[in-house]
Formats: C-alpha cells, structure tokens, sequence
C-alpha cells in the first residue's frame, strides 16, 4: 500500500537485482549505479534524499522532479541536499554537479569515485569491491542534518564509506527510526 515500495524498482532501474525470497527481500548491489534519469517522485518524497545521495555514484544525470512539498518538510529539503552535497563534493574532490529548482534536483554524476580504491589496515573486504574514499586533506567534514531525520540517515549511509565524515545531529533520528545507528553498524564493512 505504501508508495515506498518503488523503492526497490528505483534501485532495479540502477543496476541492483532484487531478489523476492519466501522470508524478505534481498537487494545485492552492483559496482556501477546507473542513473536514474528523470524521475517524478511525487507520489515518494521520503525517498528522495536518499536517491539524490545514491546519485552521487553514477555516471550521468538524476533529475527528481515534482518534489516542490520537499520545501515545507522539516527544512527545505532541496537546498539542504544541494548545501550538502556540494560540500561533500568539494571536499572529497568529487566531480559532481548539482542544480535545483523550485520543484526539482538534478544531480550529475562522474563515476569518479569508482577509479578510487584504498584498502586500510581496519578494512575487512577487498579494496576492489569496496572503495574507501579520502578527503582531499586530514581534516574532517560534517554535515548539517538540519535536526531533519531524512537528512541525517540519508547522508548517514556513507559515513562506513567516507573516512572523516561525521553528521551533526545524529539523534535527530529518533523521530521515525531509533536504532537507524544501531542497524547501521550492524551492516557496516568497517566496523
């Protein structure tokens, strides 16, 4: 009954199999996303923030349209992921283009961050199959959640990924999900 459950054809149409099974669902991912090209995602605004972070690792355009409510949720969700994903850009040194307009985000994607692949003492799996991406200097970088949960756990996803990433605000989470963290690091590849 829930329109989010469009998220598994969004993450089929990226190049993920999904897998029905008698007890859940299995989604395996694949080393390359495709992206997502344009999307109408009004009938799914819970799902966007994570889908604009997804596109972050795709080699072309994801364009989400018909999100203007975006606007009046607990921030104004597009400039907050236009703020953010800028600043992750830039400081990881990603190609990565981001545009917005009243009703839309168009995220352009490089497939760069596939060329990066650094395994670490504390790494578990292979570097080939899961990059550790490093920031341009050893400093750290944050991101504003905007005390906004969609925020904090769509951008939350890449903190096993990005070394010296943190979120502000982690609790912020407990509005829909208290053990999001908990979960996190249950499926984490660098615990």
């Amino acid at each position: 009954m829930q329109g989010d459950i469009k998220f598994l054809s969004y993450l089929k149409k990226m190049g993920c199999k999904i897998i029905e099974q008698k007890n859940g669902t299995l989604v395996k991912g694949t080393s390359k996303l495709k992206p997502l090209g344009t999307v109408d995602m009004n009938e799914t605004p819970d799902l966007v923030m994570t889908f604009a972070v997804l596109a972050l690792f795709t080699k072309g355009k994801t364009k989400i349209i018909n999100i203007k409510n975006l606007r009046i949720k607990e921030t104004d969700r597009i400039i907050a992921l236009e703020n953010e994903i800028k600043k992750l850009a830039k400081f990881y040194r990603l190609s990565v283009k981001v545009k917005t307009g009243q009703d839309w985000i168009e995220i352009t994607g490089s497939g760069q961050h596939e060329k990066i692949r650094i395994s670490t003492k504390s790494s578990a799996h292979s570097p080939t199959t899961w990059p550790l991406i490093l920031p341009r200097e050893d400093s750290s970088i944050s991101i504003e959640t905007y005390n906004d949960h969609r925020m904090a756990m769509s951008f939350g996803i890449l903190t096993d990924l990005f070394r010296n990433l943190t979120i502000e605000n982690p609790n912020c989470v407990s509005k829909s999900y208290t053990t999001f963290w908990k979960d996190l690091k249950k499926i984490s590849k660098t615990k």
